[in-house]
């Protein structure tokens, strides 16, 4: 991911900021936000089963947005032209905006410091964790097909490699490991000493 690839047509370092970044972003937010507001205001719906007709298929909306939004992203503003800063900012702001929300809606219980401190909580970092690894391998199979082309790229690097390993180790550590619970015996604890002592 670290190193920007050269695809191969001429007009490539001519796009604009608003074709290489803005539009493979908004691909996926704003499919997001609409299911957002559709899901949080599906109860205000009087029919019961058109209710939970809409607040499923919002919430299955919204959470493929934020889980797999990185797959959709960073092909996009590969093939665009994006910088490679640009593409791991596109795909990390569908899940920097969702946990923002999500310390917002802990602010109104918890002190802002104690809000903060929920967004490190094991399902926030396995989102984050899921975006870097879904940007490694992204970035591989995007090189493949940018090869297949005709450019001249390594298929294989450091980077999106480390990316993927990263995933796999963290989801193990966060989700998986005695199903979740050690970290998140870690994270409470940590939040009893930092906050409760």
């Amino acid at each position: 991911m670290a190193d920007h690839v050269r695809i191969g047509t001429r007009n490539m370092e001519q796009k604009t900021f608003i074709h290489r970044f803005l539009i493979p972003l908004c691909v996926v937010l704003i499919p997001l936000i609409v299911s957002f507001f559709a899901y949080f205001n599906s109860a205000r719906i009087e029919n019961e089963t058109l209710h939970q007709s809409v607040a499923i298929l919002s919430g299955l909306i919204l959470i493929a947005c934020i889980l797999f939004g990185a797959l959709v992203i960073y092909p996009l503003a590969f093939f665009r032209g994006a910088r490679p800063a640009e593409r791991i900012i596109a795909c990390l702001i569908p899940a920097m905006l969702f946990d923002a929300y999500e310390v917002y809606v802990a602010s109104g219980v918890f002190s802002c410091a104690e809000s903060l401190y929920y967004a490190l909580n094991p399902s926030a970092i396995a989102t984050f964790l899921l975006a870097f690894g879904f940007m490694g391998v992204s970035e591989i199979v995007c090189r493949w097909i940018a090869g297949r082309r005709g450019d001249r790229v390594r298929i294989l690097t450091p980077v999106p490699i480390a990316a993927i390993v990263v995933l796999i180790i963290g989801i193990y550590v966060t989700l998986i490991w005695g199903n979740g619970a050690h970290f998140f015996y870690f994270y409470i604890n940590s939040y009893l000493v930092l906050f409760k002592s």
